[in-house]
């Protein structure tokens, strides 16, 4: 699908044997993103060329830009080893044995969160999916960055 393009369809219900039962009406439908900020930041710093965060700081997020009205949120802060997330990482992540923050359907996106010390060493991916009924949702995410010793 592409974003501005409308696009014909009709829903059809089915029985447990995958027989159409009854079939709706054709309707027109336009596929448009959320209206959404022009870019995300994060507070990580260049430290030896490469973007950090420090233990123990606050980590904040921002956006240039403005939402839609009525856009809802999820906040996602996964916790990793390595800079590339694997599917370990992923699944311990998706089960909330691994994430920082893991907040879904809300009025307000998470836009700061306390980097704890213990995470040293290891490396935190922030995302940040808004989305409206009836529209395509937009994903912000920052690339993994390291967590490195407070000054």
């Amino acid at each position: 699908m592409q974003a501005g393009t409308s696009y014909d369809f009709t829903v059809e219900e089915t029985n447990d044997e995958g027989e159409v039962i009854s079939t709706s009406a054709p309707r027109s439908w336009t596929y448009q993103f959320v209206k959404h900020p022009r870019s995300f930041s994060t507070s990580s710093k260049r430290v030896r060329g490469q973007y950090s965060y420090r233990a123990g700081s606050t980590a904040k997020f921002s956006f240039r830009g403005t939402w839609e009205k009525g856009t809802r949120y999820s906040t996602q802060v996964w916790v990793s080893k390595t800079k590339r997330f694997t599917s370990h990482d992923f699944a311990t992540n998706t089960r909330h044995n691994g994430d920082l923050v893991s907040k879904y359907n809300a009025s307000r996106p998470v836009l700061s969160v306390k980097i704890p010390r213990r995470l040293r060493g290891k490396y935190v991916w922030v995302s940040i999916l808004g989305w409206k009924d009836g529209k395509a949702g937009w994903l912000f995410a920052a690339a993994a960055e390291k967590v490195i010793a407070s000054r």
